[in-house]
């Protein structure tokens, strides 16, 4: 068997640091964004179940008072769902003003798939100071670990959509340079050959986990 992670953080917690093979979102693959609705957005599932990973308390505390949508399977939380499809969360990420990912950098990375689907479509990301965040603090979104001061900064992305549009432009800029198909491709096509010379090696089949 030859293991495949997504990122770093996550190969080591498996103990498996080689063969990265990053996420990838493709701009092109999204709607232009409107920002017409002055509301902030997050996409988890079972967030209240993973309250610690994601920071769920310091998500509330900096987002207390503001309109800040949630997306997903939080059967938890009365009149929350999961969109019906792709096309309905494309849909809904080009209408909002900005994103929103928080995480403890002990327990996840400071970005998921949701985050780069986000950006890839237009929208600046808030969230907590993290290590592996793709967000560059004033550029394309904004980071701190105090939640007012996390809350004036959504303040002023609501008040403002031609600031959070050119944010929002640089955010997907960030999701071409870092995370573009390019680089899945040539990364899992290094893991496949890896995984040819195990099989070769140990004479026995190979299978590839993500």
């Amino acid at each position: 068997m030859h293991v495949v992670a997504v990122s770093v953080a996550k190969g080591n917690s498996w103990g498996f640091a080689k063969n990265i093979v990053p996420l990838t979102a493709d701009p092109e693959e999204y709607l232009s964004w409107i920002g017409d609705l002055a509301s902030g957005l997050r996409v988890s599932n079972f967030i209240l179940r993973r309250g610690r990973t994601l920071l769920w308390d310091f998500h509330r505390r900096a987002f207390a008072g503001l309109p800040v949508a949630l997306v997903g399977h939080n059967p938890e939380i009365p009149g929350v769902r999961p969109s019906s499809q792709w096309t309905e969360l494309k849909e809904i990420l080009r209408h909002h003003r900005f994103f929103v990912h928080t995480a403890d950098p002990q327990f996840e990375d400071g970005y998921n798939m949701a985050t780069l689907e986000a950006m890839a479509a237009g929208l600046p990301v808030l969230g907590n100071r993290h290590p592996t965040s793709p967000v560059i603090h004033g550029v394309n979104g904004f980071l701190s670990d105090d939640p007012a001061e996390l809350n004036a900064f959504a303040r002023a992305l609501l008040a403002d959509r031609e600031l959070a549009g050119e944010m929002g432009r640089a955010a997907r800029q960030t999701v071409l340079d870092k995370f573009s198909g390019e680089a899945f491709r040539t990364c899992m096509v290094e893991a496949i050959r890896a995984g040819q010379e195990t099989w070769r090696t140990e004479g026995g089949s190979s299978r590839f986990r993500c």
